[in-house]
């Protein structure tokens, strides 16, 4: 299930670090997919059965420092979306050879408003957890974060519950005085995330002020769902 929030892009960065914190306890308590084959295995086995289905480095492209396709990412983000867009280019070859006729700089110099196909593709074909999306609809350009972290399912109940879920809290910490991803370091918020595709509500995940090695349960009941709540009402 993927869910989608459009923003200012002067709050992109914001936005996006935030939902990177909270992808953990999101894939915790959403978590539904451990079976595959008939094996038990991560209690979100999607999340690394993607990963490793679509990584096609050889291992010394690994060891030298090649990025997956699949990618939680590395950094915070500091500027904004560009960032993104930027390590796209650095980091990813073009899967496909398209080009369109538009010239981005000439179709603003007319006043119009590019739609930017090549970047568009090419970041189609980069699977980041949170992904950056830029789009034209209506004639107006816009900015999302997509969130791709959650599972479908099971119920539709279950399903409004994460989308609520997710909204709240992503409300509340980005307009937090006192922002987590400023209290904790990039490589802490992965370790989470695979915690939790791999634990469920069994993980023990690192969380500011609150423990390095918090039940997340426990996370949700006395910290998460309050703030979520807090974050609906805004």
């Amino acid at each position: 299930m993927q869910l989608h929030l459009q923003v200012d892009p002067d709050e992109f960065a914001t936005y996006w670090n935030a939902a990177q914190v909270l992808s953990a306890p999101l894939v915790a308590v959403a978590a539904n997919s451990p079976i595959l084959l008939g094996k038990q295995l991560h209690h979100e086995t999607r999340i690394a059965l993607f990963q490793q289905a679509i990584d096609t480095r050889t291992e010394e492209l690994a060891t030298q420092g090649v990025r997956p396709r699949v990618w939680f990412g590395e950094k915070w983000l500091r500027e904004g979306i560009f960032e993104l867009f930027d390590e796209n280019v650095r980091y990813f070859s073009a899967l496909l050879p398209v080009c369109e006729d538009e010239d981005p700089a000439a179709t603003l110099r007319a006043g119009d408003i590019p739609h930017l196909p090549e970047l568009t593709l090419h970041n189609g074909t980069i699977y980041r957890w949170n992904r950056p999306v830029y789009e034209v609809a209506r004639g107006r350009p816009h900015m999302r974060v997509e969130n791709r972290v959650l599972p479908a399912g099971p119920t539709v109940v279950d399903a409004v519950a994460n989308t609520a879920l997710y909204y709240g809290l992503l409300s509340a910490l980005a307009t937090s005085e006192e922002p987590l991803w400023e209290q904790m370091s990039f490589e802490a918020a992965t370790d989470n995330f695979f915690a939790a595709a791999r634990d469920g509500l069994g993980a023990k995940l690192y969380w500011p002020r609150v423990s390095a090695q918090a039940p997340v349960s426990e996370l949700l009941l006395k910290h998460l769902l309050p703030l979520a709540r807090a974050g609906l009402r805004q």
